[in-house]
Formats: C-alpha cells, sequence, structure tokens
C-alpha cells in the first residue's frame, strides 16, 4: 500500500474515532437536554434544600449529576483538561430550580460576575483550614440578566450567609453571549490561598474533591460514572 494511503486511512480513523467518542456524549447530552424540557414550570420550583445522610454539608442544587470532578470524558474537557467541579442540571426552565449555600459561611460576588457567587467556610474535613465552595451559570444565556437573588448584587464582599440559605437560580451563561450552555449548576470546592482568599477556580489542582464533603458518589478519577442521578453514600437525599 502507498504510503501517503496508508496515512490518509490512519487519519482517517482516527477522525472517525474522535466523532464516535464524541457522538457518545452528545447523545447522551441531547437526552438530557429532552428530559429538562419534558417540564417545563415558569414559576421558581419549590424544592426545599436537602443533604445527603451523615454529610458535612447540603446539596447545593437538585437534578442529574452530568459532569463529575476531575472529569474528562465530557467535551470540551479531556486529557490535560479535567473539570475542576460537579455539574448538576435541573429539571425545568432556566431561572426556576434553586441554588443553596451548602454551609455557614462569608460570601464574595466580585464586581464582574454576572452568574457567580463564592462562599469561604471552616473547611469540616480539614479542621483550622479555610475553603471555598463556588457556585455559576447562574445567569441568562445573554448574561444579562443575572438570577442570583438581590441580597448579593455586584460587589458583595464578606456577607454572611446560613447553610441552606437561597443564593439563585440555575442558569445557562456559559461566558459566551452567542454560545449558551445548557441549564446547569457549576459548584466547585476551592483551595484557599496562605492569605485566605481564593485561588484560581479553573485549575483542577486549586480545587478539592467535592464527594466527601456532600457525600455523594461524583468523582470521576474512581471511575464513577456522569450523567446519573445524585447518588449519596449513606442513603437518599433527605
Amino acid at each position: 500500500m502507498l504510503p501517503w494511503l496508508l496515512s490518509l486511512l490512519l487519519i482517517v480513523g482516527a477522525l472517525a474515532g474522535v466523532v464516535v467518542w464524541r457522538g457518545r456524549h452528545w447523545i447522551v447530552q441531547l437526552s438530557q437536554l429532552a428530559w429538562q424540557r419534558r417540564t417545563k414550570p415558569d414559576e421558581p420550583q419549590d424544592i426545599p434544600p436537602q443533604g445527603c445522610p451523615g454529610a458535612p454539608w447540603l446539596l447545593p442544587t437538585s437534578g442529574i449529576l452530568g459532569v463529575l470532578w476531575n472529569d474528562t470524558r465530557v467535551p470540551p474537557y479531556g486529557v490535560g483538561h479535567a473539570h475542576s467541579g460537579l455539574d448538576i442540571f435541573g429539571r425545568g426552565r432556566e431561572n426556576t430550580v434553586p441554588v443553596y449555600a451548602v454551609a455557614d459561611g462569608l460570601l464574595t460576588r466580585l464586581p464582574h460576575w454576572k452568574s457567580a457567587v463564592i462562599i469561604q467556610h471552616e473547611d469540616p474535613l480539614r479542621p483550622g483550614e479555610t475553603v471555598w465552595t463556588f457556585y455559576s451559570h447562574m445567569a441568562s444565556g445573554s448574561g444579562r440578566e443575572s438570577y442570583i437573588v438581590a441580597d448579593f448584587p455586584a460587589g458583595s464582599s464578606a456577607v454572611p450567609v446560613e447553610a441552606g440559605q437561597l443564593l439563585g437560580y440555575q442558569g445557562v451563561w456559559s461566558g459566551h453571549p452567542l454560545k449558551p450552555g445548557w441549564m446547569h449548576l457549576h459548584f466547585s470546592v476551592v483551595r484557599a490561598a496562605e492569605d485566605g482568599s481564593f485561588l484560581n477556580e479553573t485549575v483542577l489542582e486549586n480545587t478539592l474533591d467535592p464527594s466527601p464533603y456532600l457525600g455523594i458518589v461524583g468523582n470521576a478519577n474512581l471511575g464513577q460514572p456522569n450523567w446519573q442521578p445524585v447518588l449519596c453514600h449513606g442513603g437518599t437525599p433527605e
């Protein structure tokens, strides 16, 4: 076989593999989108905060756990670019699925944050240390309408919050006005710098596995499945 033809076949085969791999995840995600849209409540849903039995923190929201911490299986994530938190996809329209503070703490919302807040806590798993929880995508696809409650305007700093306090509602803001995402909450546990401030959440090494804090199955590094209901280690959420 001619070398150029062999090279062409190898390239075509590699591209086909990428299409099949990505296509499998696109099918799963399209199924998820259909599930979200089966019910279309226009008003905020009355979903109380829940937690897993024995877990240090509450769950931040309700829905399907689509993308896990350290996940590389769902585009645009991959080898060298792992997911730094959990993506939880609620059921219904944007701005209707509530998002709650997982624990007592001090909330900050930087002036330019359209869809995100971050809360400083005492770390329940590492006594004496500080940790932060980050909540994002709480805005419309254009970024013009924030779904964060009015108690936490842009520029808020060190505002006391309680576990189970309403922060906002799941949205579709992706960071790009022309590319809205599917409605979900991105939640991550962020390490603190030496001065107690939060580190860059987009870097995996600056985050911690949220699973032990929430009492759930949610670590891709352990081979746990994605696109599943939220599974508690100690039973069902309550």
